[in-house]
Protein backbone atom coordinates (compact mmCIF):
# COMPACT_ATOMS: atom_id res chain seq x y z
CA UNK A 1 0.00 0.00 0.00
CA UNK A 2 1.29 3.63 -1.15
CA UNK A 3 2.01 6.13 1.58
CA UNK A 4 -0.96 8.32 -0.47
CA UNK A 5 -4.39 7.38 -0.92
CA UNK A 6 -6.21 7.75 -4.01
CA UNK A 7 -8.75 10.97 -4.00
CA UNK A 8 -12.57 10.04 -4.35
CA UNK A 9 -13.84 10.98 -7.35
CA UNK A 10 -15.93 13.65 -7.05
CA UNK A 11 -19.67 14.61 -8.24
CA UNK A 12 -20.12 18.14 -9.26
CA UNK A 13 -24.29 19.40 -9.96
CA UNK A 14 -22.95 22.82 -11.40
CA UNK A 15 -24.53 23.55 -14.36
CA UNK A 16 -22.16 25.92 -15.31
CA UNK A 17 -19.58 23.31 -14.86
CA UNK A 18 -21.55 20.96 -16.80
CA UNK A 19 -22.11 23.35 -19.69
CA UNK A 20 -18.31 23.87 -20.23
CA UNK A 21 -17.08 20.38 -20.42
CA UNK A 22 -20.14 20.29 -22.93
CA UNK A 23 -18.76 22.82 -24.76
CA UNK A 24 -15.03 21.43 -24.79
CA UNK A 25 -16.35 17.99 -25.62
CA UNK A 26 -18.51 19.76 -29.31
CA UNK A 27 -15.30 21.76 -29.54
CA UNK A 28 -12.71 18.64 -29.58
CA UNK A 29 -15.37 16.59 -31.92
CA UNK A 30 -15.92 19.58 -34.49
CA UNK A 31 -19.63 20.15 -33.05
CA UNK A 32 -21.10 23.93 -32.90
CA UNK A 33 -24.43 23.07 -31.58
CA UNK A 34 -25.81 25.49 -29.50
CA UNK A 35 -28.51 23.05 -28.28
CA UNK A 36 -25.92 20.56 -27.19
CA UNK A 37 -24.06 22.88 -24.98
CA UNK A 38 -27.41 24.55 -23.19
CA UNK A 39 -29.17 21.50 -22.81
CA UNK A 40 -27.07 17.96 -23.74
CA UNK A 41 -29.23 17.21 -26.56
CA UNK A 42 -28.34 17.18 -29.81
CA UNK A 43 -30.15 19.40 -32.65
CA UNK A 44 -29.01 20.76 -35.86
CA UNK A 45 -24.90 20.72 -35.70
CA UNK A 46 -22.49 23.61 -37.58
CA UNK A 47 -19.34 22.69 -39.16
CA UNK A 48 -16.36 24.55 -39.05
CA UNK A 49 -17.65 26.43 -42.20
CA UNK A 50 -20.98 27.37 -39.81
CA UNK A 51 -23.53 25.05 -42.15
CA UNK A 52 -26.18 23.82 -40.68
CA UNK A 53 -27.05 20.13 -41.43
CA UNK A 54 -29.64 17.47 -39.66
CA UNK A 55 -27.47 14.78 -37.86
CA UNK A 56 -29.20 11.47 -36.67
CA UNK A 57 -30.60 11.32 -33.08
CA UNK A 58 -28.18 9.84 -30.78
CA UNK A 59 -27.18 9.64 -27.05
CA UNK A 60 -23.82 10.78 -25.81
CA UNK A 61 -23.07 11.38 -22.57
CA UNK A 62 -21.05 14.11 -21.51
CA UNK A 63 -19.75 12.19 -18.31
CA UNK A 64 -18.31 9.43 -20.72
CA UNK A 65 -16.29 11.59 -23.21
CA UNK A 66 -13.08 12.43 -21.48
CA UNK A 67 -12.00 16.36 -21.84
CA UNK A 68 -9.33 17.53 -23.62
CA UNK A 69 -6.61 20.23 -22.72
CA UNK A 70 -6.60 22.81 -25.60
CA UNK A 71 -3.63 21.61 -27.24
CA UNK A 72 -4.61 17.76 -27.54
CA UNK A 73 -2.66 16.25 -24.88
CA UNK A 74 -4.01 14.28 -21.63
CA UNK A 75 -6.95 13.09 -22.56
CA UNK A 76 -8.21 10.35 -25.22
CA UNK A 77 -10.84 11.34 -28.62
CA UNK A 78 -14.14 10.97 -28.89
CA UNK A 79 -15.94 8.16 -30.19
CA UNK A 80 -19.28 8.71 -32.15
CA UNK A 81 -20.77 5.24 -31.99
CA UNK A 82 -23.82 4.56 -30.00
CA UNK A 83 -22.78 3.32 -26.33
CA UNK A 84 -25.63 2.29 -23.87
CA UNK A 85 -25.21 3.98 -20.49
CA UNK A 86 -23.66 1.65 -18.19
CA UNK A 87 -24.82 1.23 -14.88
CA UNK A 88 -23.38 2.37 -11.75
CA UNK A 89 -22.90 0.77 -8.66
CA UNK A 90 -23.82 3.40 -6.31
CA UNK A 91 -24.78 5.81 -8.07
CA UNK A 92 -24.54 9.47 -5.24
CA UNK A 93 -25.81 11.94 -7.87
CA UNK A 94 -28.27 11.68 -10.85
CA UNK A 95 -26.75 11.90 -14.59
CA UNK A 96 -28.75 12.29 -17.77
CA UNK A 97 -28.37 10.12 -20.57
CA UNK A 98 -26.69 12.18 -23.09
CA UNK A 99 -27.52 10.90 -27.00
CA UNK A 100 -24.81 9.98 -28.77
CA UNK A 101 -22.85 12.68 -31.05
CA UNK A 102 -22.35 11.25 -34.55
CA UNK A 103 -19.95 12.96 -37.27
CA UNK A 104 -21.34 15.83 -39.45
CA UNK A 105 -21.42 13.91 -42.98
CA UNK A 106 -20.56 17.11 -45.06
CA UNK A 107 -16.41 16.64 -43.46
CA UNK A 108 -15.33 13.38 -44.48
CA UNK A 109 -11.63 13.66 -43.64
CA UNK A 110 -11.94 15.23 -40.30
CA UNK A 111 -15.11 13.15 -39.38
CA UNK A 112 -12.79 9.72 -40.63
CA UNK A 113 -9.84 10.92 -38.86
CA UNK A 114 -11.77 11.92 -35.42
CA UNK A 115 -13.75 8.39 -36.19
CA UNK A 116 -10.67 6.48 -36.17
CA UNK A 117 -8.63 8.43 -33.67
CA UNK A 118 -11.68 7.49 -30.88
CA UNK A 119 -12.21 3.73 -31.95
CA UNK A 120 -7.84 3.43 -30.56
CA UNK A 121 -8.86 5.26 -27.46
CA UNK A 122 -9.39 3.31 -24.31
CA UNK A 123 -12.60 3.69 -22.31
CA UNK A 124 -12.50 5.96 -19.16
CA UNK A 125 -11.78 4.07 -15.72
CA UNK A 126 -14.62 4.09 -13.62
CA UNK A 127 -14.28 6.39 -10.69
CA UNK A 128 -13.84 4.25 -7.61
CA UNK A 129 -16.48 5.12 -5.09
CA UNK A 130 -15.19 6.41 -1.93
CA UNK A 131 -14.82 4.55 1.08
CA UNK A 132 -16.61 5.28 3.93
CA UNK A 133 -15.22 7.50 6.34
CA UNK A 134 -14.61 5.59 10.08
CA UNK A 135 -16.28 7.18 12.49
CA UNK A 136 -14.01 9.49 14.83
CA UNK A 137 -12.59 7.68 17.99
CA UNK A 138 -14.78 8.69 21.28
CA UNK A 139 -12.35 11.44 23.20
CA UNK A 140 -11.56 10.02 26.31
CA UNK A 141 -12.46 11.87 29.37
CA UNK A 142 -9.98 13.58 30.90
CA UNK A 143 -8.30 12.44 34.25
CA UNK A 144 -9.17 14.04 37.47
CA UNK A 145 -6.28 15.60 39.42
CA UNK A 146 -6.38 14.84 43.15
CA UNK A 147 -5.65 18.33 44.89
CA UNK A 148 -1.81 18.48 45.64
CA UNK A 149 -2.26 18.98 49.86
CA UNK A 150 -4.48 15.19 49.85
CA UNK A 151 -1.72 13.65 48.13
CA UNK A 152 1.17 15.25 50.90
CA UNK A 153 -1.00 13.81 53.75
CA UNK A 154 -1.14 10.58 52.05
CA UNK A 155 2.55 10.58 51.68
CA UNK A 156 3.02 11.38 55.41
CA UNK A 157 0.49 8.95 56.73
CA UNK A 158 2.75 6.57 54.75
CA UNK A 159 5.72 7.79 56.24
CA UNK A 160 4.30 7.14 59.46
CA UNK A 161 3.48 3.76 59.01
CA UNK A 162 6.89 2.86 58.40
CA UNK A 163 8.53 4.77 61.01
CA UNK A 164 6.23 3.15 63.65
CA UNK A 165 6.77 -0.34 62.40
CA UNK A 166 10.89 0.21 62.26
CA UNK A 167 10.47 1.28 65.59
CA UNK A 168 8.27 -1.76 66.92
CA UNK A 169 10.30 -3.95 65.26
CA UNK A 170 13.66 -3.22 68.03
CA UNK A 171 10.70 -2.84 70.89
CA UNK A 172 9.22 -6.03 69.93
CA UNK A 173 13.09 -7.79 70.32
CA UNK A 174 13.34 -5.79 72.99
CA UNK A 175 10.35 -7.33 74.97
CA UNK A 176 10.45 -10.58 73.72
CA UNK A 177 13.96 -11.02 73.48
CA UNK A 178 14.15 -11.87 69.93
CA UNK A 179 14.10 -15.39 71.01
CA UNK A 180 17.03 -15.07 73.42
CA UNK A 181 16.73 -13.05 76.56
CA UNK A 182 19.93 -11.05 77.79
CA UNK A 183 21.25 -12.30 81.05
CA UNK A 184 20.63 -9.86 84.21
CA UNK A 185 23.45 -9.31 86.65
CA UNK A 186 23.49 -7.70 90.28
CA UNK A 187 27.22 -6.65 91.78
CA UNK A 188 28.15 -5.28 94.99
CA UNK A 189 32.04 -4.61 96.27
CA UNK A 190 32.42 -5.93 99.56
CA UNK A 191 35.12 -3.20 100.81
CA UNK A 192 35.29 -0.09 99.01
CA UNK A 193 38.34 1.01 100.71
CA UNK A 194 41.20 -1.00 99.69
CA UNK A 195 45.07 -1.04 100.77
CA UNK A 196 47.64 -1.63 97.97
CA UNK A 197 47.90 -5.21 97.60
CA UNK A 198 44.52 -5.77 98.78
CA UNK A 199 41.96 -7.62 96.21
CA UNK A 200 38.54 -6.47 95.49
CA UNK A 201 35.76 -8.65 96.84
CA UNK A 202 33.18 -8.39 93.92
CA UNK A 203 29.66 -10.12 95.04
CA UNK A 204 26.50 -10.22 93.11
CA UNK A 205 24.04 -12.70 91.09
CA UNK A 206 23.29 -13.80 87.71
CA UNK A 207 20.14 -14.57 85.87
CA UNK A 208 19.02 -15.84 82.65
CA UNK A 209 15.39 -16.46 81.73
CA UNK A 210 16.71 -19.08 79.35
CA UNK A 211 18.43 -20.91 82.38
CA UNK A 212 21.73 -21.23 79.94
CA UNK A 213 24.97 -22.35 82.10
CA UNK A 214 28.82 -20.97 80.65
CA UNK A 215 27.74 -17.18 81.75
CA UNK A 216 31.25 -15.56 81.75
CA UNK A 217 31.55 -11.84 83.69
CA UNK A 218 33.57 -9.32 82.08
CA UNK A 219 35.11 -6.49 83.64
CA UNK A 220 37.25 -3.60 83.21
CA UNK A 221 39.17 -1.16 85.50
CA UNK A 222 38.51 2.89 84.67
CA UNK A 223 39.07 3.26 81.05
CA UNK A 224 38.08 -0.52 80.14
CA UNK A 225 41.19 -0.98 78.09
CA UNK A 226 42.64 -4.07 76.41
CA UNK A 227 45.11 -4.31 78.90
CA UNK A 228 42.83 -4.72 81.92
CA UNK A 229 39.79 -6.13 80.50
CA UNK A 230 39.12 -9.86 82.60
CA UNK A 231 36.72 -12.13 82.81
CA UNK A 232 35.08 -15.15 85.00
CA UNK A 233 32.83 -17.43 84.75
CA UNK A 234 29.43 -16.95 87.07
CA UNK A 235 26.18 -18.34 87.17
CA UNK A 236 23.26 -18.46 86.39
CA UNK A 237 23.00 -18.12 90.11
CA UNK A 238 24.71 -15.97 92.85
CA UNK A 239 28.77 -15.67 92.25
CA UNK A 240 31.69 -13.96 94.38
CA UNK A 241 35.02 -13.05 93.01
CA UNK A 242 38.28 -11.83 93.91
CA UNK A 243 39.50 -9.27 91.91
CA UNK A 244 43.29 -8.77 92.01
CA UNK A 245 44.57 -4.87 91.49
CA UNK A 246 47.31 -3.66 90.37
CA UNK A 247 50.62 -3.50 93.06
CA UNK A 248 52.16 -0.47 91.97
CA UNK A 249 52.68 3.30 93.45
CA UNK A 250 51.14 4.75 90.34
CA UNK A 251 48.15 2.46 91.72
CA UNK A 252 46.87 4.78 94.43
CA UNK A 253 43.73 6.57 94.45
CA UNK A 254 39.88 6.49 93.13
CA UNK A 255 39.02 4.03 90.89
CA UNK A 256 36.27 2.27 89.17
CA UNK A 257 35.57 -0.87 87.89
CA UNK A 258 32.59 -1.71 85.11
CA UNK A 259 30.99 -5.31 84.92
CA UNK A 260 28.63 -6.93 82.82
CA UNK A 261 27.38 -10.46 81.97
CA UNK A 262 27.35 -12.17 78.78
CA UNK A 263 25.58 -15.49 77.70
CA UNK A 264 27.05 -18.46 75.08
CA UNK A 265 24.83 -16.62 72.42
CA UNK A 266 26.51 -13.44 72.71
CA UNK A 267 23.49 -11.53 74.62
CA UNK A 268 24.85 -9.10 76.71
CA UNK A 269 23.47 -7.64 80.65
CA UNK A 270 23.38 -4.06 81.46
CA UNK A 271 26.65 -2.72 82.99
CA UNK A 272 27.26 -1.96 86.52
CA UNK A 273 29.62 0.47 87.90
CA UNK A 274 31.24 -0.02 91.44
CA UNK A 275 32.84 2.87 93.02
CA UNK A 276 36.27 1.99 95.24
CA UNK A 277 39.85 3.53 96.49
CA UNK A 278 43.01 2.61 97.14
CA UNK A 279 45.11 4.11 99.83
CA UNK A 280 48.74 3.39 100.41
CA UNK A 281 49.18 1.74 103.41
CA UNK A 282 52.41 2.97 106.18
CA UNK A 283 56.02 1.30 105.86
CA UNK A 284 57.24 -1.32 108.23
CA UNK A 285 60.44 -2.40 106.50
CA UNK A 286 62.55 -2.39 103.49
CA UNK A 287 63.96 -5.75 101.92
CA UNK A 288 66.67 -6.80 99.71
CA UNK A 289 64.51 -8.75 97.04
CA UNK A 290 67.54 -9.68 94.41
CA UNK A 291 71.03 -8.42 95.38
CA UNK A 292 73.47 -6.90 92.77
CA UNK A 293 74.57 -9.23 90.14
CA UNK A 294 78.32 -8.23 91.42
CA UNK A 295 79.13 -8.87 94.96
CA UNK A 296 82.66 -9.80 94.77
CA UNK A 297 85.41 -7.24 93.51
CA UNK A 298 88.70 -6.32 93.33
CA UNK A 299 90.74 -3.54 95.00
CA UNK A 300 90.47 -0.78 92.40
CA UNK A 301 87.59 -2.13 90.83
CA UNK A 302 83.71 0.29 90.84
CA UNK A 303 80.59 -0.61 92.74
CA UNK A 304 77.85 -2.10 90.22
CA UNK A 305 74.28 -1.78 91.70
CA UNK A 306 72.61 -3.46 88.23
CA UNK A 307 70.24 -6.53 89.34
CA UNK A 308 69.70 -4.52 92.82
CA UNK A 309 65.47 -4.98 93.46
CA UNK A 310 64.39 -3.24 96.57
CA UNK A 311 60.91 -3.58 98.04
CA UNK A 312 59.25 -1.48 100.72
CA UNK A 313 56.81 -3.92 103.37
CA UNK A 314 53.86 -1.82 104.54
CA UNK A 315 51.74 -2.60 107.55
CA UNK A 316 49.29 -4.88 105.48
CA UNK A 317 51.76 -7.15 104.68
CA UNK A 318 52.06 -5.92 101.07
CA UNK A 319 55.33 -5.20 99.40
CA UNK A 320 56.25 -3.02 96.58
CA UNK A 321 59.08 -2.95 94.48
CA UNK A 322 60.67 0.74 94.99
CA UNK A 323 63.22 2.37 93.05
CA UNK A 324 63.87 5.51 94.62
CA UNK A 325 66.42 4.89 96.89
CA UNK A 326 69.76 5.87 97.97
CA UNK A 327 72.99 3.50 98.63
CA UNK A 328 75.77 4.06 101.09
CA UNK A 329 78.26 4.36 98.41
CA UNK A 330 77.50 5.62 95.30
CA UNK A 331 77.14 2.90 92.13
CA UNK A 332 80.44 4.10 90.30
CA UNK A 333 83.03 3.86 93.34
CA UNK A 334 85.84 2.57 93.18
CA UNK A 335 86.63 0.38 95.92
CA UNK A 336 89.86 0.55 97.51
CA UNK A 337 89.57 -1.26 100.48
CA UNK A 338 89.58 -5.27 100.84
CA UNK A 339 87.38 -7.80 102.74
CA UNK A 340 83.68 -7.60 102.74
CA UNK A 341 82.03 -4.30 102.75
CA UNK A 342 78.39 -3.68 103.89
CA UNK A 343 76.39 -1.30 101.69
CA UNK A 344 73.10 0.23 103.05
CA UNK A 345 70.16 0.89 100.87
CA UNK A 346 68.27 3.40 102.43
CA UNK A 347 63.99 4.61 101.32
CA UNK A 348 62.06 7.62 102.57
CA UNK A 349 58.02 7.40 102.10
CA UNK A 350 56.74 10.49 103.92
CA UNK A 351 58.56 11.11 107.13
CA UNK A 352 59.30 6.88 107.63
CA UNK A 353 62.67 6.00 106.54
CA UNK A 354 63.79 2.30 106.70
CA UNK A 355 67.07 0.94 105.40
CA UNK A 356 67.98 -2.70 104.02
CA UNK A 357 71.59 -4.01 103.87
CA UNK A 358 73.64 -6.22 101.24
CA UNK A 359 77.98 -6.97 101.19
CA UNK A 360 80.12 -7.46 98.77
CA UNK A 361 83.57 -8.71 98.88
CA UNK A 362 86.77 -7.15 97.86
CA UNK A 363 90.36 -8.75 97.46
CA UNK A 364 93.60 -7.46 96.75
CA UNK A 365 94.55 -6.93 93.03
CA UNK A 366 97.07 -10.00 91.76
CA UNK A 367 100.49 -9.11 91.80
CA UNK A 368 102.28 -8.62 88.44
CA UNK A 369 104.94 -11.44 87.28
CA UNK A 370 108.10 -9.79 88.01
CA UNK A 371 110.39 -8.46 85.04
CA UNK A 372 113.11 -10.57 84.58
CA UNK A 373 116.34 -8.39 84.69
CA UNK A 374 117.72 -6.58 81.87
CA UNK A 375 120.53 -9.13 80.31
CA UNK A 376 123.72 -7.12 78.82
CA UNK A 377 126.17 -7.82 76.54
CA UNK A 378 129.32 -5.49 76.27
CA UNK A 379 130.22 -7.18 73.17
CA UNK A 380 127.30 -6.50 71.10
CA UNK A 381 127.40 -3.07 68.69
CA UNK A 382 126.17 0.00 69.70
CA UNK A 383 123.88 2.00 67.17
CA UNK A 384 124.83 5.79 66.02
CA UNK A 385 121.24 7.53 66.36
CA UNK A 386 120.36 10.75 64.34
CA UNK A 387 117.18 13.19 65.58
CA UNK A 388 115.12 15.38 62.76
CA UNK A 389 112.27 17.33 62.91
CA UNK A 390 109.06 15.97 61.02
CA UNK A 391 106.35 18.68 62.57
CA UNK A 392 105.26 19.80 65.94
CA UNK A 393 104.71 17.15 68.08
CA UNK A 394 106.47 14.51 65.38
CA UNK A 395 110.34 13.33 64.93
CA UNK A 396 112.29 10.92 62.65
CA UNK A 397 115.15 9.10 63.77
CA UNK A 398 117.70 7.40 61.90
CA UNK A 399 120.71 5.09 62.49
CA UNK A 400 123.30 2.69 60.68
CA UNK A 401 122.48 -0.92 60.10
CA UNK A 402 124.46 -3.41 62.07
CA UNK A 403 125.42 -6.53 60.81
CA UNK A 404 124.67 -10.22 63.60
CA UNK A 405 121.77 -8.34 65.43
CA UNK A 406 118.30 -9.46 66.12
CA UNK A 407 116.61 -5.73 66.10
CA UNK A 408 116.71 -2.31 67.79
CA UNK A 409 115.03 -1.11 70.90
CA UNK A 410 114.31 2.87 71.04
CA UNK A 411 113.38 4.67 74.62
CA UNK A 412 112.47 7.84 74.74
CA UNK A 413 111.63 10.63 77.95
CA UNK A 414 110.35 14.12 78.60
CA UNK A 415 112.75 16.95 79.60
CA UNK A 416 116.13 15.83 81.17
CA UNK A 417 114.44 14.83 84.38
CA UNK A 418 111.77 11.89 82.86
CA UNK A 419 111.93 8.89 83.04
CA UNK A 420 112.88 6.74 79.92
CA UNK A 421 110.30 4.37 78.62
CA UNK A 422 110.62 2.06 75.65
CA UNK A 423 108.85 3.15 73.11
CA UNK A 424 109.41 0.82 69.67
CA UNK A 425 111.05 -2.38 69.22
CA UNK A 426 111.53 -3.04 65.70
CA UNK A 427 113.88 -5.92 63.70
CA UNK A 428 116.88 -5.55 62.22
CA UNK A 429 115.77 -5.07 58.40
CA UNK A 430 114.64 -1.47 59.59
CA UNK A 431 117.02 1.46 60.01
CA UNK A 432 114.46 4.38 60.31
CA UNK A 433 111.06 5.13 62.72
CA UNK A 434 108.66 8.24 62.47
CA UNK A 435 107.68 9.07 66.21
CA UNK A 436 103.85 10.87 66.30
CA UNK A 437 103.52 10.27 69.78
CA UNK A 438 105.09 13.46 71.59
CA UNK A 439 103.34 16.56 72.09
CA UNK A 440 104.09 20.11 70.66
CA UNK A 441 105.73 23.23 72.62
CA UNK A 442 108.01 20.10 74.34
CA UNK A 443 111.53 18.61 74.56
CA UNK A 444 112.24 15.01 74.09
CA UNK A 445 115.34 12.93 74.17
CA UNK A 446 115.93 9.86 72.55
CA UNK A 447 118.50 6.66 72.86
CA UNK A 448 118.71 3.35 71.14
CA UNK A 449 120.41 -0.15 71.58
CA UNK A 450 120.50 -3.32 69.56
CA UNK A 451 119.49 -6.61 70.69
CA UNK A 452 120.39 -10.72 70.01
CA UNK A 453 118.12 -13.62 70.74
CA UNK A 454 119.64 -16.09 72.48
CA UNK A 455 117.84 -19.01 73.85
CA UNK A 456 114.64 -17.28 73.72
CA UNK A 457 115.80 -14.60 75.97
CA UNK A 458 116.77 -11.27 74.35
CA UNK A 459 120.43 -10.03 75.04
CA UNK A 460 120.89 -6.06 74.53
CA UNK A 461 124.07 -3.88 74.11
CA UNK A 462 124.45 -0.33 75.80
CA UNK A 463 122.45 2.56 74.92
CA UNK A 464 123.59 5.29 72.70
CA UNK A 465 124.43 8.41 73.92
CA UNK A 466 121.15 10.22 74.54
CA UNK A 467 120.57 13.02 71.89
CA UNK A 468 117.06 16.07 72.31
CA UNK A 469 114.54 17.83 69.88
CA UNK A 470 112.08 20.30 70.79
CA UNK A 471 108.88 19.35 68.99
Amino acid sequence: MGLFKKPAAQVDNDEEIRREIRARVAKQAGIYDEEYIKTGKIGGTKTQTGESEEVKASHVSAAAVPIMTEDGKGGAELSFEPQKPEPQAEPTVPQQEEPVVQPSPIVENKASEEKKTLKESKPPKEAKTPKAAKPPKEAKPPKEKKPRGKKKRNVALILFIIVLLLAFIPLYYFLTGGGNHAPEMLATSSDSSLLLSEPLVVQGTVSDADNENGIKVYYSLDSGSASLMYTFDAGPGPFEYEITLPNTEDFVGNHKISLYAKDQKGELSPSVSLDFSVAKPALTGLLITTPPTDVSYKVGETLKLQGLVVSAVYENGATLPVTTYTSSIPNGTKLSSTGKIAVTISYLDGSVTKTAVFNVTVAKAPTPPATPPRQINSSYPIPSLELFFAGPGAADLQWGALSGVSGYQIQRKTGSGGTWTTVKTISSAYTSWSDGGPVAGKTYYYRICSYKVVSGVKVFSYFSSAKSIAL
